[in-house]
């Protein structure tokens, strides 16, 4: 058989081989995604280079700026600069925000009433932990009783755990003695409340629908699909000024109020006028007389 006829015969089975191929072939896409951070603090960019990390893993194209470096890899692209403030000056407000990821959570924060492009991703950063290095320090970490004290963060959060339950008030620095620091860890280690505490918040957290990570992908791919989500967006956002400020309904009350005083001004005038218009009247034409 020579080639021409194989080819013939082989045609309608590559046809049918293309066609199968085809239904496996889902609808993929990708976005260039910028942010740009004027924080100098490692810990802000800790809480969401996984994100930005998670989204270039998906395919998308991601440009970081900020005055921290991080290693490059695959679809992100990490540019160091150190006058992002100076970016900000120059360039324009942006007011038309399509979506916004607080990093909150409900196990921490107090409830709150979200509109429908308000998500909470608090706790995405969070990875399984990894053994610690070397073998004795993992066991002195992990092998007592009474577990680690975590000692440090912004006084806001301190104060937002002591209110929880999970923590001590924050004790300042200035005014620290050996006695209030003695008195402070056995406190921590003595009583169990802050533990069983900490422990029924960490469950609370940990139930959750979908990771927050994941939340936050979806959401921002969401975005992305249905060109800007305008569905989400609140109506106020479109109201005038007048119509956002209720301007309007304040003038209407405002008129309301002013004929009222006017009406009541005028009935009391009549009243007055009724009751003692008439006596005033009588002594002036008395007077009259007399002259």
């Amino acid at each position: 058989m020579d080639l021409k006829h194989r080819s013939v015969l082989l045609l309608p089975w590559l046809l049918v081989l293309l066609t199968v191929c085809s239904f496996q072939v889902e609808e993929v896409s990708s976005a260039k995604i910028l942010t740009i951070s004027f924080m100098s603090s490692k810990s802000h960019r800790i809480t969401y280079e996984p994100l930005l990390r998670e989204l270039a893993r998906r395919g998308h194209e991601v440009t970081a700026i900020g005055p921290i470096t991080s290693k490059d890899e695959k679809n992100f692209k990490n540019i160091q600069t150190f006058d992002v403030e100076e970016l900000f000056k120059k360039g324009p407000n942006f007011f038309d925000i399509k979506l916004y990821l607080p990093a909150c959570q409900i196990s921490f924060n107090p409830p709150r009433p979200y509109l429908p492009d308000m998500i909470e991703v608090g706790g995405l950063h969070l990875v399984p932990p990894k053994p610690v290095e070397p073998k004795e320090l993992n066991d002195f970490l992990n092998g007592g009783k009474d577990g680690f004290i975590f000692f440090r963060d912004q006084p806001s959060n301190i104060l937002k755990a002591s209110r929880k339950g999970f923590a001590l008030p924050p004790l300042e620095f200035g005014d620290l003695t050996e006695e209030m620091l003695l008195n402070a860890i056995n406190e921590a280690l003595n009583n169990p409340s802050y533990r069983e505490t900490a422990q029924k918040l960490s469950k609370i957290f940990l139930d959750q629908q979908t990771k927050p990570l994941d939340r936050a992908v979806y959401w921002i791919e969401y975005v992305l699909r249905h060109q800007g989500a305008l569905h989400l967006r609140s109506a106020a956002r479109d109201l005038s000024y007048i119509q956002y400020f209720s301007l309007d309904t304040l003038a209407t009350l405002l008129l309301i109020l002013a004929a009222s005083i006017t009406i009541n001004v005028l009935i009391l005038r009549a009243i007055y006028r009724k009751c003692f218009g008439s006596k005033a009247a009588k002594k002036v034409a008395a007077g009259k007389k007399k002259q």
